[in-house]
C-alpha cells in the first residue's frame, strides 16, 4: 500500500451540480482500493466556515491530499477522463 490519499468533496446539498459531483465521484471510486483512499464529504450548508478555512472558492470542489501535495478539481465531475486522471495521478 502506498500513501493514503485523502479526498474532500466540498458540496452544497440540494444543488444539482453538487449531487452530480457526489454521484460521479462514487462511481469513479468503485475502481479504487478502499485501502488507498479516504473520502470526506463536506456540506457547506452545514459547515459554512469550513469552506473559508480550507480556502474553497467554488462549489463543488474535489480536493486530493497525497502526502504534502494538494490538488483541486472544480466542477460537477462529469468528465470521466479528467476525474479518473485526477484520482490516479
Amino acid at each position: 500500500m502506498g500513501n493514503l490519499i485523502e479526498l474532500q468533496l466540498y458540496i452544497t446539498s440540494g444543488t444539482s451540480n453538487s449531487e452530480q459531483a457526489l454521484t460521479q465521484l462514487r462511481i469513479a471510486m468503485e475502481n479504487l482500493s478502499s485501502d488507498d483512499y479516504r473520502l470526506e464529504v463536506v456540506d457547506l450548508k452545514n459547515e459554512p466556515l469550513r469552506g473559508l478555512i480550507d480556502g474553497i472558492v467554488a462549489i463543488p470542489t474535489l480536493q486530493r491530499k497525497n502526502g504534502l501535495q494538494t490538488d483541486r478539481l472544480i466542477g460537477n465531475l462529469s468528465d470521466k477522463g479528467v476525474l479518473d486522471s485526477f484520482l490516479s495521478s
